[in-house]
C-alpha cells in the first residue's frame, strides 16, 4: 500500500477560497462541481511510513545468509572453488566440468 499516494479532499465555496487554496504548495487537483462549489485534492503534509518496510528487508538478508551458509556448508565441500563463478542474492553460477563418456 503506498501511502506516498493517499490525497487528502477539500470542499469548498467560492472562487476567492478556490484560488487561495490553488497557491498551496500541497495542491494537486481541483474540480468544479457545481456553480460556485469546488473539491480540491491536495497532498497530504505529512506522511508517516509505519508499514512493515523493515520487514521484507530482513527476509531478504536472512535468505542471503540461508544461501551462503549452505555453499559454505555444503557445496564447498564438494564442488572445487575454481568451478565457482558467482552468486547474486537468487542465482548462483558455476562452471561444471564435462563429464567424460
Amino acid at each position: 500500500m503506498a501511502k506516498e499516494r493517499h490525497q487528502r479532499v477539500s470542499y469548498m465555496e467560492g472562487e476567492t477560497n478556490a484560488k487561495a487554496l490553488i497557491n498551496d504548495v500541497n495542491f494537486r487537483k481541483m474540480t468544479g462541481l457545481s456553480r460556485g462549489i469546488y473539491e480540491a485534492e491536495l497532498s497530504k503534509r505529512s506522511i508517516t511510513l509505519d508499514l512493515p518496510i523493515i520487514l521484507g528487508y530482513t527476509i531478504l538478508q536472512c535468505t542471503k545468509l540461508r544461501m551462503l551458509e549452505y555453499y559454505y556448508d555444503c557445496v564447498d565441500r564438494y564442488v572445487d572453488r575454481a568451478d565457482f563463478e558467482y552468486i547474486q542474492m537468487d542465482k548462483w553460477y558455476y562452471s561444471w566440468p564435462a563429464i567424460p563418456d
